[in-house]
């Protein structure tokens, strides 16, 4: 028997890992852009990595 009645509960963790991701990068691009009016390439490829986010195209 299932602890909770939600359907997939793998699926929930997996999709507030994500907007958890999305968040963070936002809220480090939003203070950098009002703190230095740039963001740097080195940090936003390091955040990408640090948060697991590959962006291609």
């Amino acid at each position: 028997m299932r602890q909770n009645r939600r359907v997939n509960p793998q699926l929930v963790k997996v999709t507030a890992r994500n907007n958890y991701r999305d968040r963070q990068i936002d809220k480090w691009w939003k203070w950098s852009w009002e703190q230095r009016g740039k963001i740097k390439y080195k940090e936003l490829v390091k955040y990408q990595d640090q948060y697991k986010l590959k962006v291609y195209g």
